[in-house]
């Protein structure tokens, strides 16, 4: 999870540091309002990709949005984008009750696998693991970004079947939404 009480936080978080150093190059308009906007491009960038099988996007896909909508430099797209990973790795935190849950499954030779609605690509989520619980990052990671499918639709879980080669009854699934 993450050290702000919503997800979005994360984004609080960037648009104060674009009031920093480094940052003076950036439209004021992005560096004012960037909470709203990210939150704003993120929902953009999924009615324009999302259609047909395509059920989910990704990280990069939202920042060529912003960056294309905001007549930003591909520089300073891709700092923002590397700002955001940074901020989220600064407040990534492992739940501790979890991780001991994940560690016990693992001991007792059950097969674990992660899997979450994310637009963060695998490299990216692999890293926030690593910092939350080295254990957690050597898992098989099933991202829907990367699937293209989310798990309300019962498409990701359909991936993670396939791939898996489970049948989704004998799956124990541990996590906060049934």
């Amino acid at each position: 999870t993450r050290q702000t009480g919503t997800p979005k936080g994360i984004f609080a978080l960037v648009q104060q540091r674009l009031h920093g150093a480094g940052y003076e190059d950036f439209p004021s308009r992005v560096r004012k309002y960037f909470y709203e906007l990210r939150c704003y491009y993120e929902r953009r960038a999924s009615r324009e990709i999302c259609q047909g099988d395509v059920g989910d996007i990704t990280m990069a896909e939202i920042y060529h949005v912003f960056g294309r909508q905001e007549h930003l430099a591909d520089g300073q797209t891709r700092q923002l984008l590397e700002l955001e990973c940074q901020v989220e790795c600064e407040h990534v935190l492992g739940i501790a009750e979890n991780i001991r849950i994940v560690k016990q499954l693992c001991s007792e030779g059950r097969r674990v696998v992660l899997i979450s609605n994310m637009y963060m690509e695998e490299p990216m989520m692999r890293r926030l693991l690593q910092q939350a619980a080295p254990v957690l990052a050597g898992l098989p990671v099933y991202g829907s970004s990367a699937y293209r499918q989310r798990k309300e639709t019962g498409r990701l879980f359909a991936a993670v079947q396939t791939a898996e080669r489970v049948d989704v009854l004998d799956w124990v699934h541990c996590g906060d939404n049934p």
